[in-house]
């Protein structure tokens, strides 16, 4: 699967202590799935949990739009994915920023992400629908 670069939210970092990523912008009002992949893990009784923030005030205030399952040293190499709804701006022509805010608990927590990126849907509907339109009937209708 190509990813654009432009919506990549982080890749290749190792976090050790809560913190942001840096954002990126985008247009709202669209559905989107936010991809997660976890490298190696390691710590003593450490979890994580990571959130994906939303600004529609160019990063005055952000908010949380969902979240991924907490993670512990048990999961390297898992792959993520959560669906998100990115809102209109109260003005149009705003950007809307998105990025990560990751939180850490333990000892010598040591959480590698691989990649993490935004990805429009395919449709304006729900996941399920996405997911209905590459199964059964819907793809043999398209492969017509």
């Amino acid at each position: 699967m190509a990813i654009d670069a432009s919506l990549v939210l982080d890749s290749g970092q190792i976090v050790v202590a809560d913190g942001n990523t840096d954002y990126i912008e985008v247009e709202g009002g669209q559905l989107c799935w936010v991809h997660m992949q976890w490298g190696a893990m390691s710590g003593a009784s450490t979890t994580m949990d990571a959130r994906v923030m939303v600004s529609p005030d160019e990063g005055t205030t952000y908010y949380m739009k969902a979240k991924f399952q907490q993670v512990g040293p048990s999961d390297d190499s898992k792959d993520d994915r959560v669906p998100v709804y990115i809102p209109q701006p109260a003005t149009k022509g705003t950007k809307i920023r998105v990025r990560i805010n990751y939180d850490v608990t333990g000892t010598s927590p040591s959480y590698a992400v691989s990649w993490c990126h935004l990805e429009p849907m395919t449709s304006l509907g729900v996941p399920a629908i996405d997911e209905q339109l590459a199964t059964g009937a819907a793809a043999r209708i398209a492969a017509l």
